[in-house]
């Protein structure tokens, strides 16, 4: 930057004169001291004239130019220098500063002129043409543009410079045969000619010399540049790699073909539908509702759907959702057969299927029932296990069945052991003793009224739990009619087995409010019974929490024990 001789020259010839000039202007001595300033400068600064004298002007000089401007001044000669200032609107302005040194008066006239706009404009240029190169080193296509007159390139991104084996600075000025090759030029020509002769964009696939073994695709569009009066000044060349999409397309016909082969191996039911209607499925799909392939195409799935499973499987096609869920499917028979969905969404082509794997479960079903039974019953008698039977009593204290006709809510607890049982066992075996706990647990099963449930609890142990009972007498007549039932002879391989039962009885809420107390109390009545002789039905009562030897024999009617 050069001093500004013109007004510089005026200011030094009639200093006098110099407020009139309508541009910012300060004298300055080599110090930096300012010893006057014009209106101008008055108004860029936003400081009264006064203000700016001596060292006052600083408050609108930037710190970072003062070192510049001091070494600039101490040089006593001309100079010119960018600064920035605090201009009166708070806007931290660029200004080109002309100074003449004086040697007359030992001081320097400065002439300022705001550049801010200018820069202004100049830095938003380049922030456009770096938004540019960003945008277009960065998009996943290569550009180009070459002239229509020489076809030399002019600009060319980064990817397009390094496809080709170039820096972004080297390809400028190349030949269009010199970047891609002669080979290439000429089978591409044609291209370009008809770009050039039709003025509009010409695009086109070619295959490009890659690595060995893996091809590589691209899709080139050939875009005139068009001059005011249509004249083709130019070519835009925009190449974008398609080797994902053929690679794509080649692995989807794979696909489909391994799809194929995997659905005439596969065991297990595989469909396809669009919107519910069936394009293909395979053998054992069809088998599985008692058809054939060729039958089942064009048919609606809700055809195999039961009524009560339609919105479940609706829900699912609407929503898209690739999940897998039981479910049910009909045969052509009128059969319902438990199946599990498998669904997934693929897409051929423009259009989106539906396949769905369909698992017949009726083993896992059977296989799942049988855990529940071998978890919650005996496996001797097929009643509930010990665990499965306290469930049930707690959960009916806590929550006591009504029955519907009488309206009663009584819970009452039957404790059962077989008299004897062990001498059966040691003298006839576990064979014999097995087969008469089998046959009584089947009695007791038939013997059970609608609310009443009933539970091995352990060895020759059973218990009994009767819901909705109202009357005591009614739980007695029960329980006698029980112990004439298992009192009567097993057969067993030729021979009769015969035991009798003691019977202990507590009922609730009145001698138990949770499963341990009822069950403990029901256990005191039964061994009172045993005390008493055994073959008895026993209540419980407060006076049997007493010493066994200190309790009297159990009446026949079953009424509680008296002392």
């Amino acid at each position: 930057m050069q001093p500004a001789d013109g007004p510089a020259r005026a200011l030094a010839a009639a200093p006098q004169g110099w407020d009139v000039l309508p541009l910012p202007a300060i004298e300055l001595s080599s110090d930096a001291q300012a010893l006057q300033a014009n209106g101008a400068m008055s108004e860029l600064t936003g400081l009264a004239p006064a203000a700016l004298l001596g060292t006052g002007w600083f408050a609108a000089l930037s710190p970072d130019r003062r070192a510049a401007l001091f070494s600039a001044l101490s040089a006593q000669r001309d100079f010119a220098l960018e600064i920035r200032l605090l201009r009166h609107d708070g806007v931290k302005a660029w200004v080109d500063l002309s100074a003449r040194w004086l040697p007359q008066s030992g001081s320097f006239l400065c002439l300022l002129q705001d550049r801010s706009a200018l820069q202004l404009a100049v830095q938003d240029a380049q922030a456009v043409a770096a938004r540019f190169n960003l945008l277009a080193d960065n998009v996943p296509v290569l550009i180009a543009y070459y002239d229509s007159d020489t076809f030399r390139c002019v600009y060319a991104n980064r990817q397009y410079a390094a496809t080709f084996g170039l820096s972004a600075d080297a390809v400028i000025g190349r030949t269009f045969a010199e970047v891609i090759g002669a080979d290439a030029a000429r089978e591409i020509q044609p291209k370009v000619d008809l770009m050039l002769k039709s003025r509009r964009t010409v695009s086109y696939v070619r295959e490009m010399a890659a690595r060995p073994g893996r091809p590589r695709w691209i899709e080139v569009s050939l875009v005139p540049h068009l001059a005011g009066e249509g004249t083709t000044v130019g070519c835009f060349v925009l190449i974008s790699d398609i080797t994902r999409h053929r690679e794509a397309e080649a692995a989807v016909r794979d696909s489909e073909e391994r799809l194929a082969k995997f659905m005439a191996a596969s065991v297990e039911g595989i469909a396809f539908h669009i919107d519910g209607v069936i394009t293909d499925v395979n053998a054992p799909m069809a088998a599985l509702v008692g058809s054939t392939p060729e039958a089942l195409i064009g048919r609606h799935v809700f055809d195999f759907i039961p009524l009560q499973q339609q919105a479940r499987v609706q829900q699912v096609m609407a929503q898209g959702a690739e999940l897998a869920y039981e479910t049910e499917i009909v045969d052509l028979q009128g059969r319902t057969i438990p199946v599990e969905f498998i669904v997934r969404s693929l897409q051929r082509g423009d259009q989106k299927l539906r396949m769905t794997v369909v698992r017949d479960i009726r083993d896992r079903h059977a296989a799942q029932a049988r855990i529940r039974q071998l978890a919650h019953h005996d496996t001797l008698t097929g009643l509930y296990n010990r665990g499965a039977f306290v469930e049930l009593l707690e959960a009916a204290l806590a929550h006591p069945p009504i029955d519907a006709a009488t309206g009663a809510g009584g819970l009452a607890l039957l404790f059962i052991d077989l008299d004897r049982f062990k001498q059966i066992n040691d003298s006839l075996g576990h064979l014999a003793g097995d087969a008469l706990l089998r046959a009584l647990g089947a009695r007791i099963a038939e013997a059970l009224p609608p609310q009443g449930v009933a539970g091995r609890f352990g060895g020759d142990e059973f218990v009994l739990l009767l819901s909705g009972v109202a009357e005591r007498s009614a739980v007695f007549e029960f329980a006698q009619r029980l112990r004439r039932l298992i009192a009567e002879p097993v057969p067993f391989e030729g021979r009769s087995l015969a035991v009798t039962p003691t019977i202990g009885i507590a009922l609730a809420p009145d001698d138990g409010r949770d499963a341990d107390a009822l069950l403990r109390r029901a256990d005191v009545a039964l061994y009172a019974g045993k005390a008493a002789g055994r073959d008895a039905v026993t209540f419980y009562a407060t006076a049997l929490d007493r010493p066994i030897d200190q309790v009297a024999a159990v009446p026949a009617d079953g009424r509680p024990l008296a002392s």
